[in-house]
């Protein structure tokens, strides 16, 4: 992500709601290894003990990361001073 990027969105996957496209968009597929290192993540990921966080930019890259668990709180729209310009 870039500075002063946007985020658009935020979305934690877990349970069964996590498909292989997703996983195999970011997780190498290709060899047996990977195949069955993939399939255990998802069944992690199924059984609740991994989480899926996705955070994708207004613009840019986006993050993906496997994680035990997810903790956010949400702030109040401050007025920031950026670089010595009012920021809204």
């Amino acid at each position: 992500m870039a500075e002063e990027n946007i985020v658009l969105d935020v979305v934690i996957e877990e349970g069964e709601d996590v498909s292989d496209d997703t996983l195999g968009s970011f997780l190498p597929t290709k060899t047996e290894a990977q195949l069955r290192h993939v399939a255990a993540l998802k069944g992690r990921i199924s059984d609740g003990s991994l989480r899926l966080l996705e955070i994708s930019p207004s613009y840019g890259g986006e993050i993906t990361i496997i994680c035990e668990s997810v903790e956010y709180e949400e702030v109040a729209l401050v007025d920031l001073k950026i670089h010595g310009q009012q920021q809204n």
